[in-house]
């Protein structure tokens, strides 16, 4: 006798299982599985949807139940990378004759607020400054940090004199925004107005600290004019009775010991 059997081949789709492999730490993707209608789904993740959710690195799989009760499975691994670590180190308070050196390391490469894209930064103007650092993952973190810029003392001090030999100059300066600014000279004089009689010309530098323990500096020179060489023509020694002119040259004024104060005198 003959039997006949009637075979019937459900059909049997295999899940695709598509998303982000590649994610940084902090972050999560989304793994959706494709495996026609009318199919159920079971994740190692304990999700019973098309797509489940994972946020660590593994091997995520899934399988897939037709109405017919065939089964398929797929998997799909996914990569977590770490993020770089991104704390800028550096003075955030600077004088305004300074420049801060703002640094950061430890990733592939960097975006500074500023543009730059090297490792460290020099800046002078205050206000916020902002680096994205990256590693070779595409994996990104970021800092902050706010510059400070203090003022420096504004100096005004006497200009540059002359003075005769053996005499006197008088020089002064002053921080024309601070008050509380201190003043130390070349001379170690720590007065903001000096007395001095050099000999020679001399070049006097103070150095002024203002409040915000910033600094500058300023200089006065004190020159010295030749003294002049006085000459006096005349006769030495006269007869009673006689007369004779004293002559001084040399000079541009002149004060005899008698009160006069002509280049000449009569003496009798």
């Amino acid at each position: 006798s003959i039997v006949a059997l009637h075979l019937a081949v459900n059909p049997w789709n295999i899940p695709v299982i598509t998303g982000e492999t590649d994610i940084c730490t902090g972050d999560s993707t989304f793994l959706a599985a494709t495996a026609g209608i009318d199919v159920s789904y079971l994740w190692n993740t304990g999700d019973t949807t098309a797509t489940t959710r994972v946020d660590s690195s593994g091997l995520y799989f899934v399988v897939t139940t037709n109405s017919f009760g065939c089964t398929a499975s797929a998997s799909r691994e996914v990569i977590v990378s770490d993020i770089p670590q991104s704390t800028i180190s550096g003075n955030t308070e600077i004088c305004s004759s300074d420049s801060a050196h703002f640094a950061i390391s430890g990733a592939a490469y960097y975006l500074w607020s500023t543009g730059e894209t090297t490792e460290t930064i020099a800046v002078n103007s205050a206000g916020i400054y902002h680096v994205t650092a990256y590693n070779s993952n595409n994996c990104y973190s970021s800092d902050t940090v706010t510059l400070i810029v203090k003022s420096i003392p504004e100096l005004e001090i006497t200009p540059s004199q002359s003075i005769c030999p053996g005499k006197t100059a008088h020089l002064v300066v002053s921080d024309t925004l601070d008050v509380l600014t201190t003043f130390i000279w070349s001379n170690s004089q720590v007065d903001s107005s000096i007395e001095v009689s050099p000999s020679v010309e001399t070049n006097y530098i103070v150095t002024a600290t203002n409040s915000n323990q910033c600094t500058a500096t300023a200089s006065s020179t004190v020159s010295i004019y030749a003294a002049p060489v006085i000459s006096i023509s005349g006769l030495s020694s006269i007869c009673q009775s006689e007369t004779d002119t004293l002559i001084a040259s040399g000079g541009v004024s002149y004060l005899w010991s008698t009160g006069a104060t002509t280049n000449s005198i009569p003496v009798t």
